[in-house]
């Protein structure tokens, strides 16, 4: 319990889908967290490992890579911020 408590910590907010009473790919959950934030989905990126779970989040127009390894997602997001990531 101690170590999701420090993992979540890390976080601005989380949403759990049990207690959201919604949960992934419903689009309503990442609205969710775009309201929670004040920011728009466009200025957003969703990292997943699930293409169906990308999908409606890049209907709302978040910019939605599919997680295939860690490599991969490093190398897509650093591409996605414009930034070199180690």
């Amino acid at each position: 319990a101690a170590e999701v408590s420090a993992i979540m910590a890390r976080f601005d907010h989380v949403i759990e889908s049990s207690k959201a009473g919604v949960r992934k790919p419903d689009p309503r959950i990442y609205q969710m967290m775009c309201d929670a934030l004040g920011v728009e989905p466009a200025v957003c990126i969703y990292l997943d490992d699930l293409g169906i779970n990308c999908k409606p989040a890049a209907a709302l127009g978040m910019h939605a890579i599919k997680v295939t390894s860690g490599e991969q997602a490093l190398a897509d997001l650093s591409a996605a911020l414009g930034i070199l990531l180690p």
